[in-house]
């Protein structure tokens, strides 16, 4: 038995915008004011940047919130095997 189920995943690009732009985590925490760590912690999902900080990135990188941060549908499909 087959059966489909979807999905709203929440999509984090800041690290794909950041390499785009030539930005190594350093040059980009130097540039807005924050530590590398907090970089990685942003990129990888462990934590929303405020808005004050998602208006620095957005600033430095030359992009839009839907750039960096996005909804994605995916449907996931179940199979019994």
């Amino acid at each position: 038995m087959l059966f489909k189920t979807s999905h709203i995943l929440f999509r984090n690009d800041i690290y794909s915008v950041r390499k785009d732009r030539g930005y190594g985590q350093t040059k980009l925490a130097k540039a807005i004011g924050i530590r590398r760590d907090e970089i990685s912690i942003l990129e990888n999902g462990h934590r929303l940047p405020t808005k004050e900080t998602l208006e620095k990135i957005k600033k430095e990188l030359d992009c839009l919130t839907s750039d960096l941060y996005s909804l994605e549908h995916q449907k996931i499909i179940f199979g019994k095997i």
